[in-house]
């Protein structure tokens, strides 16, 4: 992003209005990101999700232009001091401006993530596809005793008997 004060655009107008508002909305992020979701859904189907995934990582469908322009419309949600940090190379930063710099930028992947639950949840794809069957009791407890031994096995510098609970949890095993 430059120091300009053009306002970069993802997609569309529209689009981009939609990232601003969701990502600024506090309050009311509920139902903006619920737009902008909408909006990738009907610009990219299913495949709306890919979009907003980095074009180095396998399996995404952004370009490096369209990744770019994403972060820059994101960006616009910050203040203007971390736009500028954003902006600037890292080569000419101090060490604090660094700090301040990785906290913005994750807080931009932060935003990215948010953008991305929110176009899954409008997909259903944040829902589990099959539930569970419940575990018997009788399961649990093997499991547990289990994972009791496979602990007292592994005991560098007991402050307790571990053979002791070992043999208990072995017998409980059994027992089952």
């Amino acid at each position: 992003m430059s120091n300009s004060k053009t306002k970069p655009m993802f997609i569309n107008t529209e689009m981009s209005a939609a990232i601003q508002s969701a990502l600024k909305a506090g309050d009311r992020a509920k139902r903006a990101m619920g737009k902008f979701a909408d909006l990738m859904v009907a610009q990219f189907g299913t495949d709306a999700v890919e979009h907003l995934i980095s074009y180095k990582t396998k399996g995404s469908l952004a370009t490096e232009e369209s990744w770019a322009t994403l972060n820059a419309v994101i960006d616009t949600t910050f203040p203007d001091s971390a736009q500028t940090l954003l902006a600037r190379p890292i080569t000419s930063m101090s060490d604090p401006e660094k700090k301040k710099r990785g906290y913005w930028q994750r807080q931009r992947g932060s935003k990215q993530k948010d953008l991305r639950n929110a176009v899954k949840t409008r997909l259903g794809e944040d829902q589990p596809k099959e539930p569970k069957a419940p575990r018997s009791p009788e399961t649990r407890i093997r499991d547990a005793a289990q994972d009791i031994v496979k602990v007292c096995e592994n005991i560098e510098s007991p402050t307790f008997r571990p053979a002791e609970i070992k043999a208990l949890a072995e017998q409980i095993i059994r027992s089952i």
